[in-house]
């Protein structure tokens, strides 16, 4: 078998391989978790974005989220009252308010995140040691393909650049 014709045979094991666990585990416990929670998709959205920046003024987080800022007021009303948020006077223009995450609030995004994603101890548990040594070779090529994908992806967003199979652009 030439080595493309491995490698497209190798590469379409791994697909089936994803797709079978996000379709059946993932998936599942993702949506388990969310029925557990009563929040929506759009506040969880929010919530997402405050924890992966600094506080935004509501404005940015219409801009960012696509929304209106009715839509964003709404949100950051029920948000405030459930105490994951809170609206705080920005330092460096008194008039304006910033919005960020309570500690209730990351927790719940931490509690969320837990209960869609089995710990990695849980599932590795049950390898043999050969394939723990398998994986560990292969851990560190997939984890610089997703640091190039990464840094491809910060580099220009609008690009959708993927790095090569050896984690070149």
């Amino acid at each position: 078998m030439s080595e493309a014709a491995r490698r497209e045979r190798l590469l379409a094991q791994l697909h089936a391989l994803h797709e079978d666990y996000f379709s059946q585990t993932f998936i599942a416990r993702q949506v388990n978790a969310l029925v557990r929670h009563p929040i929506t998709p759009q506040q969880l959205h929010l919530l997402g974005v405050l924890a992966l920046s600094r506080p935004k003024r509501a404005s940015e987080l219409a801009a960012i989220m696509n929304v209106s800022a009715a839509t964003v007021s709404g949100l950051l009303k029920r948000l405030t009252a459930a105490g994951l948020i809170v609206r705080a006077v920005d330092p460096d223009d008194a008039r304006g308010r910033l919005v960020e995450l309570t500690e209730a609030g990351q927790d719940f995004l931490r509690q969320l995140a837990e209960a869609t994603i089995p710990h990695p101890a849980q599932t590795i548990e049950h390898l043999s040691t050969d394939d723990l040594a398998a994986l560990v070779q292969a851990l560190g090529p997939l984890v610089r393909a997703f640091q190039a994908a990464r840094q491809a992806q910060e580099a220009d967003p609008e690009s959708g650049a993927r790095p090569a199979p050896d984690g070149t652009l």
